[in-house]
């Protein structure tokens, strides 16, 4: 009786288990190879922030929480945006990797583009940034760099 009890109890666990979210970054990675392994890196101001529910892989149960940020675009230095404004998606932080915007203040944003699956299991495509790329508060020494990887660029 008390192992089938215990079976149950572990069957449980399992199940309802929320995954595990850990992140991990190995070194820094230059200028150069952050610009190349982006689909879109840009300075812009945060104007908003919401907080979305996003399905862990499509047709799963799980879901975890992300932050959608609107940016209004200043300079685009890779990649082709039609708008004024740029949204990105990031974790919260504690353990995602996720990267923490504040609102009103300027960012140099190294991107890629994601697709997830949202509440209601409409696709939502959008670009995406954590703490292990390059992000960072905009400041003069990394727009130098990038200034000079984009001169440096065969034409």
């Amino acid at each position: 009786m008390r192992f089938k009890f215990l079976s149950i109890v572990i069957f449980l666990t399992l199940l309802f288990q929320q995954p595990a979210n850990s992140c991990s970054c190995i070194g820094e990675i230059s200028v150069k190879d952050e610009i190349k392994r982006s689909d879109i890196v840009f300075t812009g101001k945060v104007i908003s922030v919401d907080t979305l529910l996003i399905f862990t892989e499509p047709g799963s149960m799980f879901k975890v929480y992300k932050r959608k940020y609107s940016f209004q675009l200043q300079s685009l230095y890779k990649g082709k945006i039609s708008s004024d404004t740029v949204e990105i998606i990031a974790g919260l932080g504690g353990g995602d990797c996720g990267f923490e915007f504040a609102a009103g203040s300027e960012y140099i944003v190294y991107a890629n583009y994601e697709t997830y699956t949202i509440a209601g299991g409409t696709s939502l495509s959008c670009l995406s940034t954590n703490i292990c790329r390059r992000t960072c508060l905009k400041n003069i020494e990394e727009l130098k760099q990038i200034e000079k990887q984009k001169k440096a660029k065969p034409k």
